[in-house]
């Protein structure tokens, strides 16, 4: 099988031919192919061409992360984590999730800085610091939502030193990105500044 027929399975999954796609992602994974065993993990977990079995997709989703496969190794952690809330599996749940966001899977990265943010609840000491440094990863690759994280913790000081200019700017890309929070925020300040005049 080649790159050709990983190229047919994933245009059959994005035209919702389910079980052409299942099939396809099948033969290419049970091969060793990385994407392909990301998207039959992702077939199994969502219920698409197959009934929908977690253990299964976690399975395909561990094959292709132990390949290196950022998109699996996101998965793979938000799967164990979902899966095993508040066990002893969080932390490798947290491995995999750091794993990714190093290879720089902005999704990835916004998750972490969520987790540091929050702290104790994910498994991790809450951090702000480590928190804002992932969201502005996030950012840079365009996360409207890390965008935004980032700007409000510039604007409140957390995590850094209170910075109204930096804050307003990461809010107007946020917004720019589709941030429906961003453009609120940024409203509601406009509004303020108006009647401040």
């Amino acid at each position: 099988m080649s790159q050709e027929d990983l190229e047919r399975a994933i245009s059959a999954l994005n035209a919702r031919k389910y079980k052409r796609a299942f099939a396809a992602f099948t033969a290419l994974a049970e091969q060793g192919n990385g994407t392909a065993q990301f998207y039959l993990g992702r077939m199994y977990y969502e219920g698409q061409g197959t009934e929908d079995n977690e253990y299964e997709a976690i399975e395909w989703f561990r094959r292709a992360a132990a390949s290196g496969h950022a998109e699996a190794q996101f998965w793979l952690g938000g799967a164990i984590m979902y899966l095993g809330k508040n066990a002893p599996t969080d932390a490798e749940a947290l491995d995999w999730l750091r794993k990714s966001a190093g290879q720089g899977y902005p999704d990835a990265q916004y998750k972490l800085a969520v987790y540091y943010a929050i702290g104790e609840e994910y498994g991790v000491k809450k951090d702000e610091r480590q928190a804002l440094q992932w969201y502005l990863r996030a950012g840079a690759q365009g996360h409207a939502g890390a965008l935004y994280n980032a700007g409000y913790m510039y604007l409140l000081g957390e995590g850094t030193a209170k910075d109204e200019d930096r804050a307003f700017a990461l809010l107007t890309e946020a917004a720019e990105k589709g941030s429906s929070d961003a453009k609120a925020l940024l409203a509601e300040h406009e509004s303020l500044s108006k009647r401040l005049k």
